[in-house]
């Protein structure tokens, strides 16, 4: 009689390193392009998000001490799709309702603007102003005093508009404990 217990033993050890590879290649983000567009910010595509990273150094208004006081730092790729992996785990919740619902199950319609910073216990949080990809006020051309740059306003600053509802909304993500905070849909003019 043939003992066939060895060969399992091997097969057990050879097909869950190869599960978990192909489980996780089919579920990795990708970098389609990723490139310094300024002094201070990075635009990065991804299979199904696009956005600007910008990095420690860029405040939106250096003159004001309460943001510059706020430890910052660059985020990552990693970070990105750390942050993109935690708004698509949210768009998968049965509990969103009204703008959520909406929002959240069309993530790809909208582009992002990403800021890292610390909190007092020194994780690592991240800010995300979106907005409609289809924008036309957003790619136009980026002023620096007199100067016009050639890129889209949006990779060059961090703006907020006022009214627009559910086109326009903001969240903060906390990459260390993988939680949502701070959700806010524009209001209705």
């Amino acid at each position: 009689m043939i003992n066939y217990f060895p060969y399992l033993q091997t097969m057990k050890k050879l097909i869950l390193p190869l599960f978990l590879f192909f489980v996780s290649a089919v579920s990795a983000q990708k970098v389609i392009k990723s490139e310094k567009v300024t002094d201070h910010s990075m635009h990065i595509v991804g299979d199904d998000f696009e956005g600007i990273i910008f990095n420690d150094n860029y405040f939106q208004n250096p003159k004001d001490t309460s943001e510059t006081k706020i430890k910052r730092f660059t985020p990552s790729s990693e970070d990105i799709f750390l942050t993109e992996s935690i708004l698509k785990e949210h768009a998968g919740n049965k509990q969103n309702k009204g703008d959520e619902e909406c929002i959240f199950s069309n993530l790809k319609k909208y582009r992002r603007q990403y800021i890292g910073y610390f909190n007092d216990k020194g994780e690592k949080l991240i800010y995300v102003n979106c907005f409609p990809v289809n924008e036309d006020w957003a790619i136009q051309k980026a002023k620096e005093g007199n100067k016009i740059l050639n890129i889209p306003r949006w990779y060059n600053s961090l703006f907020h508009v006022f009214d627009g509802g559910n086109r326009f909304w903001q969240i903060k993500l906390n990459l260390s404990t993988k939680k949502m905070f701070d959700f806010w849909v524009n209001g209705v003019a």
